[in-house]
């Protein structure tokens, strides 16, 4: 599309966005104005992606349930928040969790245990 792929999101931008390989998650996120993903490093063209397979990474619990699908993420970080009371949980990507509390069984009271 030219010069419109400069600052205007298009096909090709959006196609990258809906990807599911590790190249493509978490890129291409402006709606309207692709210049956002550009200034904050989100950015991912389709030349540099390599081939798109489309798809979610993991499937969510309830798929079919639109209430779930908008509120299971949120869900999910507020638990993480809770059970390991570290900030970093806010801003971090999804795995990140995983990654650094992976070996740390954290037990809180609310479960039963002693912290």
């Amino acid at each position: 599309m030219g010069f419109l792929e400069k600052f205007m999101n298009t096909p090709s931008h959006h196609r990258v966005h809906h990807g599911s390989n590790p190249a493509q998650i978490d890129r291409n996120f402006g709606g309207i104005f692709i210049f956002w993903d550009k200034l904050f490093g989100s950015f991912r063209d389709e030349a540099d992606a390599g081939e798109i397979k489309y798809g979610v990474t993991h499937m969510p619990a309830k798929p079919y349930n639109p209430w779930y699908l908008q509120t299971h993420g949120w869900v999910e970080m507020a638990q993480d928040l809770w059970r390991y009371k570290d900030l970093r949980i806010l801003y971090k990507h999804p795995e990140w969790v995983d990654e650094v509390y992976a070996n740390k069984a954290v037990k809180t009271e609310w479960q039963g245990e002693k912290a």
